[in-house]
């Protein structure tokens, strides 16, 4: 069943090379990402992010194994100097 990891930001030239490498990284761990980078509008609530990232796994497992790699590790230096970033992981539905 698939799993989701999704990251919400600020949009930030910061994040271009990270963007970049992380894009890759995600095709060669079967991910497809759902959403575009900056359409992200909050309807309700205090939210501060612009930007929310949808990245579909074919399961837990293996979304998990994407963020506990070492290539995702140093991909993530690349991020560093940017505005902060949250980072979830959901399980998917059984309907």
């Amino acid at each position: 069943m698939a799993a989701y990891i999704v990251s919400q930001m600020r949009n930030s030239s910061a994040y271009d090379a990270y963007r970049t490498a992380v894009t890759e990284l995600n095709r060669k761990h079967g991910a497809r990402i759902l959403t575009r980078r900056g359409t992200a509008k909050c309807l309700e609530g205090d939210w501060q992010a612009d930007s929310m990232v949808i990245i579909e796994f074919e399961s837990l497992e293996a979304a998990q194994r994407f963020y506990d790699s070492q290539e995702y590790e140093e991909v993530k230096m690349l991020r560093q100097g940017a505005p902060p970033m949250t980072i979830v992981i959901i399980d998917g539905a059984r309907l």
